[in-house]
């Protein structure tokens, strides 16, 4: 069980189920928030057909090898952001509605997917990655929601680790990224410094700001 979501009126809370065990299957789940109406909403098999590949590409561990923060929902309660690793054509970003209808591809082809985030009203979504073919460096990408009018915020970024956070704005104008002490402009005009000090999560990162 990873990348615990509440909803914003605090009656349900998302989260994935990245190694299936045999009782509960890999996929996207929600309950209440009172512990009552388990249920998946995103299987290996719609997320497979949103890439248009056979569902065993998405095997026991294709909910589970990707970031530590690959999920969340908009605040108005009718979107979710997720990501999923099949065992072909790398990592990718998926969305849909709240109660799993509608899975859409929105970015494939990663190396690794290390974080999303979708904005309060549902409209945007951001999400941290480094791109195929490996060695290249992570890219933060804001995209509407439909995928089109992609931004690229910024490359080679200090990612810091697995519970670093990264938020969008309600209305998805800004971006927050943990471990840069920045707040990002979505339309890639600029960023305002919040934090004079960031740590670096490991020693391969490029140098805190």
């Amino acid at each position: 069980l990873e990348s615990v979501r509440i909803s914003a009126d605090n009656s349900k809370v998302f989260f994935l189920n990245g190694r299936g065990d045999g009782t509960y299957a890999i996929g996207v789940y929600v309950v209440n928030a009172d512990g009552s109406g388990l249920r998946q909403i995103v299987s290996a098999a719609s997320a497979a057909a949103a890439l248009g590949i056979a569902s065993s590409h998405i095997n026991t561990n294709g909910f589970d090898s990707v970031g530590g923060n690959c999920l969340d929902r908009s605040n108005d309660g009718s979107s979710i952001v997720f990501g999923v690793s099949p065992d072909t054509g790398g990592a990718a970003v998926l969305t849909a509605t709240s109660t799993g209808g509608s899975v859409h591809k929105l970015v494939w082809n990663l190396n690794q997917l290390f974080s999303v985030s979708i904005s309060g009203d549902g409209s945007k979504v951001f999400y941290i990655a480094y791109p195929l073919p490996s060695g290249q460096p992570n890219q933060a990408v804001v995209t509407n929601a439909d995928g089109s009018g992609a931004v690229t915020l910024g490359t080679n970024l200090s990612i810091g680790d697995a519970a670093d956070v990264y938020q969008m704005s309600s209305d998805g104008s800004t971006v927050m990224m943990g471990s840069t002490g920045r707040l990002y402009n979505s339309d890639g005009s600029g960023w305002v410094l919040l934090s004079a000090y960031a740590g670096a999560g490991y020693s391969t990162d490029p140098p805190s700001i």
